[in-house]
């Protein structure tokens, strides 16, 4: 059965959830914040690019470690122009 709610009482405040909601609330009002040019720039080098994948796998000297693999963890979104 799913549990719908807890008996056991809470004690102390989730600090670190609210800390995490409030830190991605400010993010997306930066990014909001941004020209289009620099919103797309902003996308671009955090946002998840697949090629940049294949082109350090291929072998690409313009293609770096991070700058591939970096995007996976801080990206949950491509391009919203």
């Amino acid at each position: 059965m799913i549990p719908i709610r807890d008996d056991t009482p809470r004690y102390s405040t989730p600090a670190v959830t609210y800390f995490l909601i409030a830190l991605n609330v400010v993010v997306f009002l930066f990014e909001l914040s941004l020209p289009p040019a620099a919103r797309n720039t902003l996308m671009f080098q955090f946002g998840f690019v697949p090629s940049h994948i294949t082109g350090l796998l291929g072998g690409v000297p313009t293609s770096s470690v991070g700058g591939a693999f970096v995007p996976i963890f801080s990206s949950m979104r491509r391009g919203c122009t």
